[in-house]
């Protein structure tokens, strides 16, 4: 049973990253990506231009460092 809950936590942080790239569309204002992804931060903002960084993570037995991440990276 716990062998079970390690493998559901390991893939649900695929699974919270998936869920919300469905939801991004290309040419969508940085408002509606803030509601969309509001775990997501402003990593540098230079001459017009924001990059945010999403990060899901999930731990998992085995793994280096114990967890799994997944991140993506937008640009407006």
């Amino acid at each position: 049973m716990a062998a079970l809950a390690l493998v559901i936590g390991c893939r649900s942080a695929k699974v919270r990253m998936n869920n919300c790239l469905e939801k991004v569309y290309l040419g969508m204002s940085v408002e509606d990506f803030k509601k969309i992804a509001s775990k997501s931060t402003l990593v540098q903002a230079i001459d017009g231009f924001s990059c945010y960084k999403l990060e899901e993570q999930s731990a998992k037995f085995g793994e280096p460092g114990g967890y799994v991440y997944e991140r993506r990276f937008f640009l407006f």
